[in-house]
């Protein structure tokens, strides 16, 4: 998906369950739990003001998609750069959020159960989604040009 730079899965404690970078900006463990911490201060804030959650933020060169799953206290979270389209980044949100917990669903509650390998395995899901949009651009190009 044009756009994408990575791929979070972060407890509400801090905890970084799941990463994938789509580009290598090397985030260090250290980093993503600062960045867990500020995105769960910044999910509580909004939501002790009264608001729904923040759904996306914008950070230097990124935009910072959020969606927080309560029922397993996580944040699912895409980042991507300034020019990516507000509507696909949340959609794509979205399916990953539903993937996961379609494939973890029956160990919510036991969540640290998940081994590295089945995480291994949510990173091809996440790279089949991005090659499943990709091969429609090329179709949506190649049409334009032919038809």
């Amino acid at each position: 998906m044009k756009g994408v730079k990575a791929v979070l899965i972060l407890k509400k404690d801090g905890g970084v369950l799941f990463s994938y970078e789509i580009f290598n900006q090397v985030y260090e463990q250290d980093d993503a739990r600062l960045f867990s911490g500020f995105i769960s201060a910044v999910h509580s804030f909004s939501r002790e003001i009264g608001e729904k959650g923040i759904e996306f933020l914008e950070l230097g060169h990124s935009m910072v998609f959020i969606s927080f799953f309560s029922k397993l206290d996580l944040f699912f979270i895409v980042i991507s750069d300034l020019k990516a389209s507000k509507k696909q980044m949340i959609e794509f949100l979205n399916l990953i959020k539903k993937r996961f917990v379609e494939r973890f669903g029956k160990k919510i509650g036991i969540i640290s159960n998940v081994n590295e390998l089945e995480m291994a395995d949510f990173k091809e899901d996440i790279e089949n989604v991005l090659e499943i949009d990709l091969a429609k651009r090329i179709e949506a190009n190649l049409e334009a040009l032919y038809f």
